[in-house]
């Protein structure tokens, strides 16, 4: 590593940059496995070791954990909900049609930047589910003890389990397009489960196959997902009725009252 420092050093010296000491770190990735943890040099100085990092917006620990990111992520789309709240995001505002537009490509997005990258534990799925149950119920006007999962069948709303794992596909079939030592550690991986028939847990592999996809049809064909769909569900579709009917979005209106008890008590 001290080498690949020095290289760095040595061109940005060539080409008249400047790294800067203090805002370089290192971060070990796993248990320690020396007595006394090593040192780096850049340009004279020593670069300080660092438990996390973040590379291109997420946050990477050395204990591979993915509880950091995730919390950031829950912030990051909270503050983009509370941004657009004076815009009609929140109750009443704008009408359910609108609302889950941009629930689908902002709000979304914000919450499940860098997902696909990381392994997610159930626990961690479960604070995701969580978040993304809580404000859609609040941009909906809905009590907090409401069950959103009909909510979100009957908005047309795709649970953030299925966004990551598209995603998740998608950036596996954009690995193998270009030769980069990401597409030969896939190669690595993918020679290893084709061989064995397991993959290693918590690599993006193992994620793709326990998604349901088939990591070779990835590799030739780009991934096409349809719109969330459902089974025939009278309650679902009840919801859906009231949801985005025009009097929905006026407090203490039949249809919001009837939407509450619904989703209180299913």
């Amino acid at each position: 590593l001290q080498k690949l420092i020095n290289t760095c050093e040595s061109y940005a010296r060539n080409w008249r940059m400047k790294f800067n000491p203090i805002k370089t770190k290192c971060t070990r990735i796993g248990k320690p496995v020396l007595m006394e943890p090593p040192t780096w040099q850049l340009d004279g100085q020593t670069i300080n070791l660092s438990e996390d990092t973040t590379i291109l917006g997420v946050n990477l620990t050395n204990n591979l954990k993915a509880k950091p990111h995730i919390k950031n992520r829950i912030r990051a789309c909270n503050q983009s909900v509370f941004k657009l709240t004076t815009a009609g995001l929140s109750y009443p505002g704008l009408n359910c049609e609108v609302k889950t537009h941009i629930w689908n490509t902002v709000n979304c997005p914000m919450l499940t930047y860098g997902l696909e990258t990381l392994h997610i534990t159930n626990s961690e799925m479960g604070d995701l589910k969580s978040a993304q149950g809580s404000i859609v119920k609040r941009g909906l006007g809905l009590s907090k003890r409401s069950h959103y999962h009909r909510v979100l069948q009957a908005c047309n709303i795709k649970p953030i389990e299925e966004v990551v794992a598209e995603n998740a596909a998608r950036l596996y079939h954009s690995i193998f397009q270009c030769d980069t030592p990401a597409k030969e550690f896939q190669c690595l991986l993918l020679s290893s489960y084709v061989l064995t028939s397991k993959a290693e847990i918590g690599t993006l592999l193992d994620r793709v196959i326990k998604a349901g996809h088939n990591p070779l049809n990835l590799i030739i064909n780009k991934p096409t997902f349809s719109r969330h769909t459902t089974n025939e569900d009278g309650l679902v579709d009840s919801l859906r009725q009231l949801l985005y009917h025009e009097n929905y979005q006026k407090p203490g209106s039949q249809e919001h009252i009837l939407a509450t008890l619904l989703t209180k008590s299913f």
